[in-house]
């Protein structure tokens, strides 16, 4: 989970490694450390520092999830003038073509990405976000797409979802999106 402080950058599937490192360097931050991760349920990391005493909580994590099929950045105590220094090196996804390739997505593996890389990319509570995870999550024919729209929600435990996890756990019609759903609430904070 990412801090109030934090911004999250989905990178386009063309950048790599390489890439966000060269970004990183020519934005001043510092390499800090790296992990390896296992490459089933922890993933690789590289964290870089912002070296001015001044600032000395803001930090970027580059992530290689297992999880996702698809790297990103959160940057903690997101600066704006430091997340350009990124995001003018970076292709990143906008919130704007976030959402859209969410709405508009029409194959069951773009849909489950798209929801994904909207789910990560927005750090705070955003209704069109809700709204489209929502819609995902009951109104899906397929009980798999209900399931990531349903996952979705873990990425961001925003306290909004608890009563979309609550009916989707008592009313879906597929019991395994019911039980995902259950075993997701204990990750949302009650009221």
């Amino acid at each position: 989970m990412s801090r109030p402080n934090s911004v999250c950058l989905v990178l386009h599937q063309h950048v790599t490694r390489a890439d966000f490192e060269k970004a990183a360097a020519e934005g001043e931050f510092v390499h800090f450390e790296t992990r390896p991760g296992d490459g089933n349920r922890v993933g690789y990391q590289q964290t870089w520092a912002w070296p001015n005493v001044e600032q000395p909580t803001t930090g970027v994590f580059y992530i290689e999830s297992p999880l996702v099929s698809f790297h990103y950045i959160v940057v903690e105590g997101a600066d704006p003038v430091l997340v350009d220094r990124l995001t003018s090196r970076l292709a990143v996804y906008t919130p704007e073509l976030l959402l859209d390739g969410a709405r508009y997505a029409s194959a069951h593996d773009d849909q489950v990405q798209a929801i994904n890389r909207m789910a990560i990319g927005f750090v705070n509570y955003n209704p069109a976000v809700f709204t489209i995870i929502e819609t995902y999550a009951t109104k899906s024919q397929n009980p798999l797409l209900r399931e990531a729209a349903v996952n979705a929600t873990g990425f961001r435990v925003w306290p909004q979802f608890r009563p979309l996890l609550e009916r989707i756990s008592a009313e879906d019609p597929d019991e395994g999106v019911r039980k995902h759903a259950a075993a997701m609430l204990s990750y949302i904070p009650a009221g």
